[in-house]
């Protein structure tokens, strides 16, 4: 899988279809401080100091297909 560039870290989640969700449904993602965190979808492993907070200073983050590079649109 290709990189997003300018990006340090990245983390895989999938999300499968489901019978009667159409194209472009929205998906709640809970956000985890660390594996430990229950009840969450995926976790930032100690990055949470990073975000949110400017790309510029190493925080933000991006969703893209699963080829790596092409980003997803998302809200907050």
């Amino acid at each position: 899988m290709s990189w997003l560039t300018g990006w340090q870290y990245r983390k895989k989640v999938t999300i499968s279809g489901s019978p009667g969700a159409g194209t472009n449904y929205q998906v709640l993602l809970k956000v985890g401080e660390s594996s430990g965190a229950s009840g969450c979808d995926f976790h930032v492993e100690g990055n949470s100091a990073n975000f949110p907070s400017d790309k510029n200073q190493s925080g933000d983050l991006r969703f893209t297909d699963d080829d790596g590079t092409a980003l997803l649109s998302f809200w907050v």
